[in-house]
């Protein structure tokens, strides 16, 4: 994998981190932030994916295995109690810190990925694990950010 391209993956997934961070508390968050780590995770595991040694787009097992782990993501969007001000666009997630702690675990699988890299062969499984676990928590994240943004606009308003 070339450094520029490695250096964006890690830095993708440490914008993921940052931006999921203040999420570990219940605390009013601005909704775009939502948005945001979802797409910033998911970049994350897309620019992996389309290097090589991986190139693993255009395989579909990579995303028969994201996609049932992107429902798993939407019901639990669907069941996280949130409280929303439309007003100033911002909504509080109680006891949802999982987040955060998805996006540091792809972030380490990002930096063990690009350490290990010469110790690992092309198409070792070694290669496959890192990017499925890369394409399950992604899904995971995309699928619950979704479901918590699609709920958050007809959530009664609240003052936070």
């Amino acid at each position: 994998m070339p450094p520029a391209s490695s250096f964006v993956i890690v830095l993708l997934g440490l914008l993921a981190c940052l931006v999921a961070f203040p999420g570990r508390r219940a605390v009013p968050l601005p909704r775009w932030r939502l948005a945001v780590s979802a797409v910033l995770l998911a970049a994350a595991a897309l620019v992996l994916l389309s290097l090589p040694p991986h190139d693993s787009l255009r395989e579909p097992e990579v995303w028969l295995v994201g996609l049932p782990f992107f429902l798993v993501g939407i019901a639990r969007g669907a069941w996280i109690r949130l409280q929303v001000d439309h007003g100033q666009g911002k909504l509080r997630l109680a006891r949802a810190p999982e987040e955060f702690w998805i996006a540091v675990v792809a972030l380490l699988l990002i930096l063990v990925d690009i350490v290990g890299e010469p110790f690992g062969r092309t198409g070792s499984i070694y290669v496959k694990a890192i990017e499925l676990g890369l394409v399950i928590l992604a899904g995971f994240v995309v699928g619950r950010n979704a479901a918590l943004l699609v709920r958050s606009r007809d959530a009664p308003q609240q003052d936070l």
